[in-house]
């Protein structure tokens, strides 16, 4: 029985992984693998008698310390005592454990494949200290993701496959657009920590929002804003910010508490910057909008927003779309990706197996 050892810690890397991990353990011919940590092991149900969760020494990153870490020579332990025949894994952006993983199996000559959740930084994601190592197969989502890695020069096989999470969520999340507004508009803001990652830039999350209530205040309309803080951003400067707000404030302003995918079912205006999550909303025809008022496309953009249906709010005057909700957007043409990724990602894995 050949063994698939899958990693992954960051929350998009397991959503991404995670249809991939339920097909192979579904598979009688497969014993399935897990190194799991942080959001990632918090994330996934492991399917109970059918995949089996390994321990790893782990410990908070310097400057990330809701972010967990690896020691190679654990890495090194954990691959001599269960000698997988193949690795699949996520990729962290500042977690060293996919990192690490890769480049041992390519070390010892164990197959490695990895899979992108995200349009950017992608040799950071391969990178520990002044060392690079890329897996023998690397799936992307679209030809903009594969465009992106040949820039950056990465020099290995990229193969298309489309993104599991996504199609899963298109499948069994997607409804139509409701067809009258509602008297109370609901706003649900995606949060990214760019305060706490990239203290140094003048536009975050922060900005944003207050821009967003500002306008909203203007317009003397009654509604909701929600705001879901980063799943590895802490919310309590989230509630200093709600608690510094004004009294006679007349947007209902509070912080997210539902579970992803229950609020995909309620009826929302989602918007954020560059976040996941609006590709996520986007495909369950939820409408979605990038606020990129004075925003840079240097370090800061990197969704594929037509592709997926996302309006962008790019002037002042963008902003009214915000309180049309589903009907500023009757007009996007999402593509629909006609490739099934579970079929491709098990086809090229078996080729990695022989």
């Amino acid at each position: 029985m050949k063994k698939i050892l899958f990693a992954a810690h960051d929350p998009g890397g397991i959503n991404v992984l995670a249809p991939v991990i339920d097909f192979f353990t579904e598979q009688g011919e497969y014993e399935v693998l897990l190194v799991l940590l942080g959001p990632a092991r918090a994330k996934y149900r492991i399917p109970v008698g059918r995949a089996r969760l390994l321990d790893i020494p782990s410990a908070p990153l310097p400057d990330f310390p809701n972010e967990q870490g690896v020691d190679l020579k654990d890495i090194t332990r954990l691959l001599q005592a269960h000698v997988p025949d193949c690795i699949f894994t996520a990729t962290s952006y500042n977690s060293t454990l996919e990192k690490h993983l890769i480049a041992l199996g390519r070390q010892l000559s164990i197959p490695t494949a990895a899979i992108l959740d995200f349009w950017g930084n992608y040799r950071l994601r391969f990178t520990v200290g002044h060392n690079t190592h890329f897996p023998d197969f690397i799936f992307v989502a679209d030809q903009k993701m594969a465009a992106g890695l040949l820039l950056e020069g990465i020099d290995t096989e990229i193969v298309l496959c489309g993104n599991p999470h996504l199609s899963l969520l298109a499948a069994t999340h997607t409804r139509p657009v409701a067809a009258t507004t509602p008297a109370k508009q609901v706003f649900r803001f995606f949060s990214e920590n760019i305060a706490h990652y990239f203290p140094d830039k003048p536009l975050n999350e922060f900005v944003i929002v207050a821009d967003i209530l500002r306008f909203l205040i203007k317009a003397a309309i009654e509604a909701t804003f929600i705001i879901r803080p980063h799943p590895m951003e802490s919310p309590a400067p989230w509630q200093a910010f709600i608690n510094e707000q004004q009294p006679d404030n007349v947007i209902d302003l509070r912080l997210d508490t539902l579970d992803f995918n229950t609020l995909l079912s309620q009826s929302f205006i989602a918007i954020g910057l560059t976040s996941m999550a609006l590709i996520e909303t986007a495909v369950c025809d939820i409408p979605t909008f990038s606020y990129q008022l004075a925003v840079p496309d240097d370090g800061y953009l990197f969704l594929p927003y037509e592709e997926y249906g996302i309006t962008r709010l790019q002037h002042e005057e963008d902003l009214a779309l915000l309180l049309q909700g589903g009907h500023a957007q009757q007009q996007c043409h999402r593509v629909r990706h006609p490739l099934n990724p579970i079929e491709v990602i098990a086809q090229r894995v078996s080729t990695l197996l022989q």
